[in-house]
């Protein structure tokens, strides 16, 4: 209960941090005890999260963090502070800091914390459970080696529930978190600005840009909005909507099928020719109210695939799909790749009803009564028994593809070294090494099509399943593809020898695209974190990414006792740890060691002490990068030898940050950027359009600005600044055109801007703007469960917008309206 009370507390004080992450500088914070030092007197109250779902990076949290200066979302954000301290005080949990034991002389408070004696239910289980090396790619030769794997680790998590339950500190669970400092000796740079531009009538006919936003050529993505240039389709919440985009004429609204009380919600559409293929969530409750399921996920996600062929433009057509299937977990992402299509799921893995609540000495009084040996000992015939072989049947039941074990890499400690330090890692991963599942469930689709043409009644009955468990929540799962490789990302942990404790890694498994049945290929590690997808690229065999690596920090109860030494400084200052430090990389790997294992070639060190990356972009032979912590410094980055990267071309003291980074020619050297404007303690003023002209790295500038808005009693916002397909540019035409969010006291502005983007100026065409507050009917959209997504299309010469419950189009030169559509 505790355990799960502090869950709760700690996604409360995590999404506290997305609300607000940059308050005035220097303003007093009241609950911290930060002694006498200069640098602390500084701390803002705002942090940088980790990496969701949805890898929301800095710029994405501090481009709402305007609206937490209010005292609305301050008060939030000492009330989640004040909840975690209450929380830590009140239940007497301490929280370990990540040091190990030097031998180094220390005083009576920092002696070790001592857990209690007992002999646990199974001994040398750890030990049983491989290290992280080429050995686990190979996976589970067959189910019985598979059910030996599953065996142990249920062994595993029986000795730590065992250990709780004994009073073990070491089994605590609360999370870590990030600060972000701040620096005073920073001056606003200026940058040039424009006039508005006026309509052209002419100049856009016939251009059409509509496809998604994607990563990499030959890699299609999916979106909650696409089109084949006649018609449109859309998620709708439960909804599937189609409409002719010639003008506007609405052809279909499906509403999906749900199971139980639970709406389905549409997760993505890709359209591939003339077939249409949706990942559907909210499916799985029926079964998993059945019986107890080991996977939180279990048929979670409904695959549609339609043939959209028959859509001819006629309203008040219909659809029924040609081949469906209910699979394990929930959508992450989708890819398209020369008729393969790859579905990545992820899912929990649940231990606690079958290995956990059985042996709770709480709710048993048989157990309550026993004392440490006796209650370890009873345990452990019971589990071996009855509990473990049960959960390991049922997990191989939900895990089997077709009679087989998927080509999973075998679970393992998620580690490369014995020096890692248990203690933290048994606190800060109670599920020990299998804490979430990530699959990639592919299928070819010409072939599903043919087998559905010859009479197949489930053509996707057998997919090619591979994948991995990792010891983290799959909610931080980083996805990569190239057309050869997929890569998955997440974070975990290892010992570093240098800092004398476990920190945060980003372990990554590489999976080979180009056989029939996808299987993993190569696995890797790096320090610390990576911001979203597009801290990846993988050309050939050559892995580059980029990582920060931050030092973290976390209330310590005075007078409470601690599991494991307490650094001096510790003590000396109080309440709080040290400020972080930060360091940022770019690193280059050869993807295929000899081992198994991705080697480093080469890595090169990036930004200021305090700076995290705000974006990242890789493109052949050079990559671009921007850190942040009060200025925006901007890196061109030569990549043409993987084994020595340099710096090819830098731009410093830049007011603001940058969160996305668009070409603007063939060549990769001139760089449309979507960001906010910060003054110069960091803190946000505005939306800002930037253009990056690196053409002569030895004289990289901002050659042009346009700050949307930097009024102090407006805040603004845009989807573009967290999801990638929000944004539409069109280097033919110059056209930009972003979503955007005004409020301000007593207004609220929901709609689309035009800009026109050149190497050396931005105007807004104003004309072309979409108003919502001209269409009734998406008042309030942001609260009801049905709505569009924020996008734009250009087709034949029109510009097409998406947002709440309205379809907007526009000639893209006069701007001359021409029709809408309210759902």
């Amino acid at each position: 209960r505790i355990s799960l009370l502090f869950s709760i507390i700690h996604h409360k004080f995590n999404a506290a941090k997305r609300i607000g992450m940059v308050a005035k500088k220097n303003k007093p914070n009241s609950t911290m005890n930060l002694s006498d030092n200069n640098d602390m007197s500084k701390l803002e109250a705002g942090t940088q999260a980790g990496s969701s779902r949805e890898s929301l990076s800095l710029a994405d949290e501090q481009e709402s963090s305007r609206s937490s200066v209010g005292s609305s979302s301050g008060s939030w954000i000492k009330f989640a502070v004040a909840a975690v301290a209450a929380g830590v005080v009140a239940t007497a949990i301490s929280v370990p800091l990540a040091r190990r034991d030097n031998g180094s002389s220390a005083s009576a408070q920092e002696s070790p914390y001592t857990p209690p004696s007992y002999t646990p239910p199974f001994e040398d289980v750890e030990e049983g459970v491989p290290l992280l090396s080429k050995k686990v790619l190979n996976g589970y030769a067959s189910t019985e080696e598979w059910m030996d794997a599953a065996r142990l680790v249920a062994k595993d998590y029986v000795n730590g529930g065992v250990a709780r339950n004994n009073g073990d500190m070491n089994y605590l669970s609360y999370g870590l978190s990030d600060v972000v400092m701040f620096r005073d000796d920073i001056m606003i740079a200026d940058a040039p600005m424009a006039e508005a531009a006026t309509p052209q009538s002419g100049v856009t006919n016939n251009v059409n840009d509509f496809e998604t936003n994607n990563q990499e050529s030959g890699v299609n993505e999916g979106d909650k909005v696409v089109t084949n240039g006649k018609v449109a389709f859309a998620a709708y919440g439960n909804y599937l909507v189609a409409w002719r985009v010639s003008d506007g004429v609405e052809l279909i609204r499906m509403k999906l099928d749900p199971t139980g009380n639970v709406a389905p919600s549409i997760n993505t559409l890709l359209l591939q020719g003339n077939h249409l293929i949706l990942a559907v969530s909210g499916y799985g409750w029926d079964e998993q109210k059945q019986q107890t399921r080991v996977l939180s996920s279990y048929k979670a996600t409904r695959i549609l695939i339609y043939d959209i062929e028959d859509i001819d433009g006629e309203s008040g057509a219909s659809l029924s799909p040609i081949a469906q299937r209910d699979v394990n977990g929930n959508f992450v992402t989708i890819r398209a790749i020369d008729g393969m299509i790859h579905f990545v799921l992820s899912t929990e893995l649940q231990f606690y009803e079958l290995l956990g609540a059985p042996f709770e000495r709480s709710s048993n009084p048989s157990l309550s009564s026993l004392d440490l040996e006796m209650y370890a000992d009873q345990v452990r015939l019971t589990a071996e028994a009855e509990n473990i072989p049960e959960f390991v049947q049922q997990l191989t039941d939900e895990i089997m593809e077709c009679g087989q074990i998927p080509n999973l890499v075998a679970m393992n400690r998620w580690t490369t070294s014995e020096d890692s330090n248990s203690q933290l890692e048994n606190f800060l991963y109670d599920k020990g090494v299998a804490d979430s599942l990530v699959t990639i469930m592919s299928f070819n689709l010409t072939g599903v099509v043919a087998d559905v043409v010859a009479g197949k009644t489930n053509a996707l009955e057998c997919l090619s399943v591979a994948g991995s468990f990792f010891p983290t929540n799959a909610w931080d799962v980083n996805v990569y593809s190239a057309k050869d490789t997929m890569l998955m990302a997440i974070k975990g942990y290892d010992y570093s020898t240098e800092r004398e404790m476990s920190i945060d890694s980003t372990y990554m498994v590489a999976f080979d695209l180009t056989i029939p049945d996808v299987a993993p290929k190569s696995y890797g590690k790096v320090d610390g974190d990576v911001l979203d997808q597009y801290s990846f690229r993988v050309d050939g065999n050559i892995l580059q990414l980029a990582t920060t690596i931050k030092n973290q920090w976390m209330w310590i109860a005075v007078g409470m006792p601690m599991p494991m030494p307490l650094d001096r400084r510790l003590q000396e200052i109080g309440n709080i740890a040290p400020f972080p430090t930060t360091e940022n990389y770019v690193i280059t790997m050869d993807l295929e060691g000899a081992s198994g294992e991705m080697e480093e070639l080469d890595r090169i060190q990036l930004g200021k002490e305090g700076e995290v990356f705000t974006s990242v972009r890789f493109y052949k032979d050079l990559a671009y990068a921007v850190t942040f912590r009060e200025m925006d410094p901007f890196y061109v980055l030569d990549t043409r030898n993987a084994s020595d990267i340099t710096i090819a071309g830098e731009l410093d003291n830049i007011t603001g940050w940058s969160s996305y980074l668009e070409p603007m020619n063939d060549e990769n050297t001139i760089m449309l950027a979507i960001g906010e404007e910060a003054n110069e303690w960091g803190q946000a003023l505005g939306l800002s359009i930037s253009v990056f002209d690196a053409r002569d790295v030895d004289n990289v500038k901002i050659s042009a600005r346009f700050i949307i808005e930097s009024e102090t009693d407006v805040w603004s916002s845009s989807e573009g600044l967290r999801n990638k397909n929000a944004i539409r540019f069109n280097a033919e035409t110059g056209r930009l055109i972003i979503p955007l969010i005004l409020n301000s006291a007593g207004s609220e502005y929901h709609g689309f801007r035009v800009y026109i983007a050149s190497v050396d100026s931005i105007t807004e065409v104003e004309d072309c703007e979409v108003n919502l507050a001209d269409y009734a009917s998406s008042k309030g959209y942001l609260y009801k469960p049905n709505y569009l997504e924020s996008r734009s299309m250009i087709i034949d010469g029109n510009f097409m917008s998406t947002m709440g419950d309205d379809i907007v189009s526009k000639d893209l030169g006069s701007c001359s309206f021409n029709w809408h559509l309210g759902l």
